[in-house]
C-alpha cells in the first residue's frame, strides 16, 4: 500500500517538473515569441485557444483559456484545481487565481489539500492585483476592480470592487463588457495592453455628465465658429479696409 502511494507521488512530482519546465520554465520565458508559447502551452497540458499570454506568469497545467482572452505578465494560477477562463476576458498584471484550501479541524488546520475549482465566465475583466479565492465563479460581464478580493460568487454583469470584494453596481447589457476604446484619433490598444488598464475607470467613464457641465467638456477653441470673424479674417463679400 505505501509502495503504490509512493509510486504515485513520484508520478505527480514528475509530470509536475515536466510541466513546470515547459509551460512555466520555457514557455513564460520573456524571450519566447506569443506563436511558441502557445504550443509550449499546449503541449504542458494547457488547455488555451489564445495566443495573447504575456511572459512571466506561472500557469498550472489544468488551465483553460477560451478564445480572445487575454492574460498580461506576472499572473499566477494555482494547479490544485481546474480553472476555467471563458472567451474574451481581459485578466491584468499580477492576478492571482487560487484553487486550494485546507479544513480546520478542532482548532488545528489539516495537511491535506481541499482543491476547489475556480470559474470565470465570458467577457469578464480583472483590474491589477485581483485576488481570486478557491471555488469562485465570476459570472459573464463582469468587471472586477484593481486590488479586489474576491471571496465569493459574481453575479454577471456587475461592477465588483473591495476587499472582499462588493457589488459596486450593475452593467447594463448596452454597455461594453470592457469599455477600453481608445481616444477619437488615436489607434486602439492592443489585447494585452488594454487588460493593464485599471477597471475603476469603467465606473467613470460609464458615469451620466450633467447636462449643464456638458459643456465644460468642449475645448474652449469650440466657442469661436465660422460666424464669428475674427480681426484677420476679411468678412465675406465685403473689401478689405486700406
Amino acid at each position: 500500500m505505501r509502495r503504490g502511494k509512493l509510486w504515485e507521488q513520484l508520478k505527480l512530482e514528475f509530470w509536475m517538473l515536466v510541466q513546470g519546465t515547459i509551460v512555466n520554465g520555457i514557455g513564460g520565458s520573456f524571450l519566447v515569441p506569443r506563436p511558441l508559447r502557445f504550443l509550449l502551452y499546449r503541449l504542458g497540458g494547457v488547455r488555451t485557444r489564445t495566443m495573447n499570454i504575456m511572459p512571466g506568469s506561472i500557469v498550472g497545467h489544468r488551465a483553460s483559456f477560451g478564445r480572445g482572452t487575454a492574460m498580461a505578465s506576472r499572473c499566477f494560477i494555482e494547479n490544485s484545481a481546474r480553472v476555467r477562463i471563458g472567451e474574451r476576458v481581459k485578466i491584468s498584471p499580477q492576478v492571482t487565481i487560487l484553487t486550494s484550501t485546507h479544513d480546520v479541524v478542532n482548532g488545528e488546520v489539516s495537511s491535506t489539500v481541499v482543491p476547489k475549482p475556480v470559474v470565470i465566465d465570458d467577457d469578464c475583466w480583472l483590474g491589477g492585483r485581483v485576488t481570486v479565492m478557491p471555488g469562485v465563479t465570476i459570472g459573464h460581464h463582469c468587471v472586477i476592480a484593481t486590488g479586489a478580493l474576491v471571496n465569493k460568487d459574481c453575479k454577471p454583469y456587475g461592477l465588483y470592487a473591495g476587499s472582499p470584494a462588493r457589488r459596486v453596481r450593475d452593467i447594463t447589457p448596452e454597455e461594453p463588457a470592457a469599455p477600453l476604446a481608445s481616444a477619437a484619433g488615436s489607434p486602439a490598444a492592443s489585447a494585452p495592453q488594454a487588460a493593464a488598464v485599471s477597471p475603476a475607470a469603467a465606473a467613470l467613464s460609464a458615469a451620466p455628465v450633467p447636462a449643464e457641465s456638458s459643456a465644460a467638456l468642449v475645448s474652449p477653441a469650440a466657442g469661436l465658429t465660422a460666424a464669428q470673424p475674427t480681426a484677420a479674417q476679411p468678412i465675406a463679400g465685403r473689401t478689405p479696409a486700406r
